[in-house]
């Protein structure tokens, strides 16, 4: 079987551009816009994908975003897992950044943003306890070591997180703090 990595994040946790760096990688390469995995057969839909490197070391790598980006129990099985969080000020900011720079105009953005977040955080919570083999970061806290080992490679490109600008609703970044505060817990971060 082939090695699959899965990077369980949320919108607006810069998980992108960590993946960029495990990307600079000569193992790793990352693949977009194939889920769900389901079953094993879907697994295929990634793998069959010319990989930079081909030989049995090639690890193929995709990001779950969203929760409906769901990884079924016979996938997890053959699957490793790096779930990332990010605290709520940054993460918050970028989306909404981002929403702004586009031309869809959405009725109560900033609300629908912290839902967005925080019923994500669930569902990373909820993959984490069905993964116990896997690692889980802030995004801001990563364990290169860690990686290494954990996906037996040698090097990892330097990352860091580009600053972000404070643009998010004060009273609505407190009411995401509780809940980014609650899943940091039971994450054990």
């Amino acid at each position: 079987m082939k090695n699959i990595l899965f990077i369980n994040s949320h919108k607006g946790s810069e998980a992108n551009l960590f993946m960029s760096c495990l990307s600079r990688n000569k193992r790793i390469q990352n693949f977009k816009g194939m889920s769900p995995f389901n079953h094993p057969e879907d697994l295929k839909k990634l793998t069959d994908k010319r990989h930079k490197c081909d030989n049995s070391a090639a690890i193929y790598m995709h990001g779950l975003w969203e929760n409906i980006d769901w990884v079924r129990f016979p996938v997890r099985r053959l699957s490793k897992f790096i779930h990332l969080i990010r605290e709520p000020r940054s993460s918050l900011s970028n989306m909404l950044e981002q929403h702004l720079n586009s031309k869809n105009k959405i009725k109560n953005l900033e609300q629908n943003l912290l839902n967005e977040y925080c019923f994500r955080l669930r569902g990373i919570y909820e993959m984490y306890k069905l993964t116990p083999k896997s690692l889980v970061f802030d995004i801001e806290r990563i364990d290169f070591d860690q990686i290494k080992e954990y996906l037996n490679i040698d090097e990892l490109g330097a990352f860091e997180l580009p600053e972000h600008k404070d643009i998010f609703p004060e009273n609505l970044c407190k009411q995401a703090e509780e809940t980014y505060e609650k899943y940091f817990s039971l994450l054990n971060l």
